[in-house]
């Protein structure tokens, strides 16, 4: 067969085969790859309003939860640190549900994130995370939050994942524009911030408080115990004589609400135990102060005279060692309540 030109077909070179990379992939999830690549990563200030709206959502009700529970503790005299341990335990536990639970969800988000028109899923198919997953971003999330730093990551690595992103294997997407207007945002920014610094205060302020509160309970102990020291001073000076028996001689102690004994010991020691039954239960276990009668830094010996230096001794003792006074055996009282004198 000839063409117009007078050239057989055989002449004419066949068309090239089509180059197979350049053929679009025939299965559906190389599309899915493609549309999911092609939405906007959430910017780092979309994720700080989302932060933001979930700190207020759960935050606010947590922390007037916490209040009324440290109130309550304080009241009962329960141990500051099992206290604030308990409080600190719940709020990684509520908050891991908080956000593995809705991260999870359909919503693939938060209230939060919703609210600001972002969502968090896998970072390889823009899928839904499952609950394993975004329970262990979550916890990620909060751990890095402490040191702020890995909060930042979005700002320089691609597609703006944080740390906890790179650790999950998930990614932050944008929706669309936020449901709210420039003035709500700022609103909830600064209620947002508000509430990390009271809490930052509260954190170590209701410890310090609870503290406070045992440690005058604890003193009554010390204005107690005069009555003691004077006795051994007296006669000590009259006898001479450092035997228990002779320096408590007309001395007997009335148990008191917090005190339940001051006993006068050999050579002018002097143990306080307070009441844990009832009255001072953070004591528990640890509830012995001493005072030690000191003449030259040594204990009450006979044939020694001279003024008499009393040496207070908690579970610690620097400050009564660091002035070369000799401390009794036997006190076990945190220093945290006791005075500084017996620290």
């Amino acid at each position: 067969m000839t063409t117009a030109s007078g050239s057989s077909v055989s002449d004419i070179d066949p068309a090239p085969p089509p180059d197979r990379a350049s053929l679009p992939t025939p299965t559906s999830s190389g599309s899915a790859r493609a549309s999911f690549d092609a939405r906007s990563w959430a910017s780092f200030s979309r994720r700080l309003v989302a932060l933001a709206a979930d700190g207020v959502i759960f935050q606010t009700p947590f922390a007037i939860v916490a209040i009324f529970v440290l109130r309550y503790q304080a009241l009962a005299q329960a141990s500051s640190s099992m206290t604030m341990l308990a409080v600190e335990a719940a709020y990684v536990g509520l908050f891991v549900l908080y956000h593995g639970l809705q991260n999870a969800s359909s919503g693939m988000g938060t209230r939060g994130r919703r609210w600001a028109q972002v969502a968090v899923v896998l970072a390889d198919s823009g899928e839904r995370i499952g609950i394993v997953r975004a329970c262990w971003r979550a916890l990620v999330s909060l751990a890095s939050a402490l040191t702020i730093l890995p909060d930042l990551l979005p700002l320089f690595t691609p597609r703006r994942r944080s740390f906890a992103d790179l650790l999950a294997g998930t990614v932050v997407v944008q929706n669309g524009p936020m449901k709210a207007g420039g003035g709500v945002i700022a609103t909830v920014l600064v209620i947002f911030l508000a509430e990390l610094a009271v809490g930052g205060v509260a954190a170590v302020a209701i410890p310090s408080a609870i503290d406070f509160e045992v440690r005058s309970k604890v003193n009554e102990g010390l204005v107690l115990v005069e009555e003691a020291k004077l006795a051994v001073d007296e006669n000590f000076q009259n006898d001479d004589d450092p035997s228990a028996a002779a320096l408590s001689r007309n001395y007997a102690f009335k148990p008191t609400r917090y005190v339940a004994s001051i006993v006068i010991g050999d050579g002018g020691a002097i143990t306080i135990t307070y009441d844990t039954t009832q009255a001072l239960p953070q004591l528990a276990g640890q509830n012995v102060l001493t005072l030690q009668a000191n003449i030259n830094g040594r204990p009450l010996t006979a044939g020694v005279g001279g003024p008499i230096d009393w040496a207070c001794a908690s579970r610690s003792s620097t400050v009564a060692k660091s002035k070369g006074l000799s401390v009794a055996a036997g006190a076990n009282l945190a220093p945290q309540y006791a005075p500084l004198q017996c620290r």
